[in-house]
């Protein structure tokens, strides 16, 4: 439920594993790692299981992308408004081969 992922996602945020996002003073965000599925394992598990059924599609949509390649994160924007920079995630300079982030 909504209720559930809320509380699983403010359960991270009680934990210090929010930082402030690079690009951006308004948005803190952690990767959904092992660390955060021991306060939030169903928002976990629900991410997981979105990047693997995107992923594939994405691979073989994009070209030049590593298969399977994906990150899961959790966003939080601090104040209405709010929102990430325009940035660019992956510069195909084969640095990061990630379709997902």
């Amino acid at each position: 439920t909504c209720r559930a992922t809320r509380a699983e996602a403010e359960a991270i945020n009680e934990a210090g594993l929010l930082e402030v996002a690079p690009s951006s003073g308004d948005v803190r965000s952690t990767n959904l790692d092992d660390a955060c599925t021991a306060h939030a394992p169903a928002l976990t598990a629900y991410a997981d299981e979105v990047a693997r059924a995107l992923a594939p599609v994405v691979t073989e949509t994009c070209r030049g992308i590593a298969p399977m390649a994906y990150s899961k994160k959790l966003a939080v924007v601090d104040r209405d408004g709010g929102a990430y920079s325009k940035h660019i995630d992956n510069r195909r300079d084969g640095a990061d081969p990630r379709a997902l982030t």
